[in-house]
């Protein structure tokens, strides 16, 4: 790094909390409605029912209501936290820099991070230039140090270049000189 230059990395924010909070709220009622309606439907006993009989009892009515809405939540929930702790790793990547053309705060937060909308121009290695949108989260004591002309050092797939992952942002104190 020279002097003046400045490297902001993005969070490695493993767990978020207010996710885990939102699911128990959210997985307590549901789990425990599931629970029961399974448990009475279980105590019920159903020797000598037609299955006509069982039908408009409708006891079976919440379980298949509340089974799949749990698990779907389950699966959000767990694909969420995998995501967090296994970040997206790019296969064969190729590393390289970026130019940020224009950020932007998008006002999600987790915790002390921001979440920060970017706008990058990267260039193949023949020549020719490949716009990308993508977001990361910093901390947000390095929100204000974010300036259009930054360098973004990131990996992308060459396959597909818009499939890229963000290392880190530099500053440089020509990059944060307004252009003239």
């Amino acid at each position: 790094m020279t002097m003046g230059e400045m490297r902001i990395r993005p969070s490695q924010n493993k767990v978020s909390c207010s996710i885990l909070l939102l699911t128990a709220v959210f997985l307590l009622p549901v789990g425990g409605l599931a629970f029961y309606s399974l448990s009475r439907m279980a105590a019920t006993d159903y020797s000598g029912w037609s299955l006509n009989q069982i039908i408009r009892g409708g006891d079976w009515l919440a379980p298949c209501f509340f089974l799949p809405l749990l698990l779907a939540v389950i699966w959000l929930m767990v694909k969420t936290f995998w995501d967090n702790l296994f970040p997206p790793v790019i296969k064969n990547g190729v590393r390289t820099t970026a130019r940020v053309m224009n950020f932007w705060q998008t006002g999600a937060r987790s915790g002390r991070d921001v979440q920060v909308g970017l706008f990058l121009e990267l260039r193949l290695p023949d020549g020719s230039p490949v716009d990308v949108k993508t977001g990361i989260m910093i901390p947000w004591q390095h929100a204000e140090n974010l300036k259009d002309g930054m360098t973004a050092e990131i990996v992308y797939d060459p396959a597909k270049p818009k499939k890229m992952v963000v290392e880190s942002l530099v500053t440089t104190p020509a990059a944060a000189e307004p252009s003239k």
